[in-house]
């Protein structure tokens, strides 16, 4: 499939590599895109705590290294995830999954796949057709690289939204199809035709992705700083050392008007950013006004779900933590109901209520005690019998005798915690309690064994993490 588009009367297309890509259209393709936006919002959270932590001369330096790697520990995996996220939104395809590279030394004809991943850009260490090592560095600037084995490498400045993520992959692809493409021949860095090619593509993408004028100026800078690099170093490439077959030259009169059209092409991205900016940004939020009222509507009220499923689950650890044999006998009144979420929305509220609340709190944040289970509730691969948190939390006050007064949980608590959370599934409360009591019923309705699952996002029951009263399996959602 070729990507086109008409801007201004200029025409972009795509003669070589063939890049497919639309907008998000379907209800799983914008499921998709929901879960790339709540992925780089993550990634965005941790970098400003990050900052923050930087900053704090509170803090000891062995502290704040161990705050930092817990949480890039829990950011890195977010990268891959958003990714994989917008190329499913996004329908981004190559022509091909695999293909043979043609050219680059140790690699030349050997399979390549195509699967964008995370990374920082950096050296790395090729053969070439001698058999000897030679370190290759990147292109200055880089924010991706296509590397001459075909890894295509998306660095963190794509990660400011899905669009622009996905304008990041569809270039990369761009060059994963130059280099595995019979015929073309080894297509190299600094080549003005590979990177025209590569830029025209990414911009007919500016209508399908949403780009913002500031996107559009941003790959625009980059285009312009692409043309100095070639300017500079047209006659060596970073991978003219693996290969000692040239790279096929064209004339100066075709290299000059290659320059040319990527200063056209360059111009008509500020053009663009200018129309966008003046009419199509203007359009775009009356749509979206229209259109997406109901759905601010539906991520409201699925906010408020998880927040209050959170509440539940913190509230209900909080009381076996607190008073053993009062949650026992929650148990035993089978007033102990279902309550799960996916694992990284769990895992982003027990951050927030240990980082921003504060650490101990005796009001909106947890104890070390709740900490401690909800840590073994998130390591859990299905969410965990009631019966299982409450030996947790005897065997951890015998274990910590000195902290129990701060566990202060009452029943009342975990009674107004379980009515906020009823009251949030209200609306879908019929067909998960089965008994036909209505939402925003007082916590003692749970007596007829009828139970509450909360899902959050459509997940596999595989990645949820949560609170199992017995009575029913984790077999359905809302």
């Amino acid at each position: 499939m070729r990507s086109f588009i008409v801007l201004f009367g200029f025409f972009i297309a795509s003669p070589c590599a063939a890049v497919s890509f639309h907008s998000p259209l379907s209800s799983r393709e914008r499921a998709e895109f929901q879960k790339a936006q709540k992925y780089i919002s993550k990634i965005a959270k941790i970098n400003h705590n990050i900052d923050d932590t930087i900053e704090n001369n509170a803090l000891s330096l062995t502290t704040k290294t161990t705050q930092i790697a817990n949480w890039r520990h829990q950011q890195l995996p977010l990268y891959d995830k958003a990714i994989h996220a917008v190329i499913a939104a996004y329908g981004i395809n190559p022509e091909h999954i695999t293909g043979t590279l043609v050219g680059g030394g140790e690699f030349k004809g050997k399979e390549a796949t195509w699967a964008p991943a995370f990374g920082n850009i950096k050296s790395r260490s090729f053969k070439d057709y001698r058999g000897r090592e030679v370190s290759v560095p990147p292109l200055d600037k880089a924010s991706a690289m296509t590397w001459v084995d075909g890894q295509i490498v998306i660095g963190k400045d794509f990660f400011g939204s899905p669009a622009l993520l996905a304008a990041g992959i569809i270039h990369e692809t761009v060059h994963f199809e130059q280099f595995t493409t019979p015929g073309q021949g080894p297509c190299k860095p600094y080549d003005p035709t590979c990177e025209l090619e590569a830029y025209k593509i990414e911009l007919s993408a500016i209508n399908a992705l949403g780009l913002t004028p500031q996107e559009v100026h941003k790959i625009g800078t980059g285009m312009r700083d692409q043309m100095e690099q070639i300017k500079k170093k047209s006659g060596s490439t970073p991978f003219s050392v693996l290969d000692p077959e040239p790279t096929k030259k064209s004339g100066d009169d075709d290299f000059i008007n290659s320059l040319n059209k990527m200063r056209d092409v360059s111009k008509k991205a500020k053009d663009i950013a200018k129309k966008i900016s003046d009419d199509q940004e203007k359009e775009r939020l009356a749509r979206e006004q229209k259109e997406n009222s109901k759905e601010r509507e539906w991520l409201a009220t699925e906010k408020a779900r998880n927040d209050a499923a959170w509440n539940y689950i913190k509230t209900a650890v909080g009381l076996a933590c607190s008073n053993p044999q009062a949650f026992s006998d929650q148990i035993s009144a089978k007033k102990i109901i279902d309550a799960a979420l996916d694992d990284d929305e769990l895992w982003y509220h027990l951050y927030e209520a240990k980082n921003e609340v504060g650490w101990e709190s005796l009001s909106k944040g947890i104890n070390s005690c709740q900490d401690h289970i909800v840590n073994q509730i998130l390591s859990a691969p299905n969410p965990v019998p009631a019966s299982l948190v409450l030996t947790w939390a005897r065997q951890y006050r015998e274990d910590h005798p000195s902290l129990i007064k701060r566990f202060v949980t009452t029943v009342s608590d975990f009674f107004a915690a379980l009515e906020e959370f009823l009251n949030s599934i209200a609306p879908h409360s019929s067909s998960a309690q089965g008994g036909g009591n209505g939402g925003g019923q007082s916590a003692g309705g749970g007596g007829n064994g009828g139970s509450h699952i909360h899902y959050h996002d459509g997940e596999a029951a595989g990645q949820l993490r949560g609170i199992a009263s017995g009575s029913m399996s984790f077999d359905g959602g809302f």
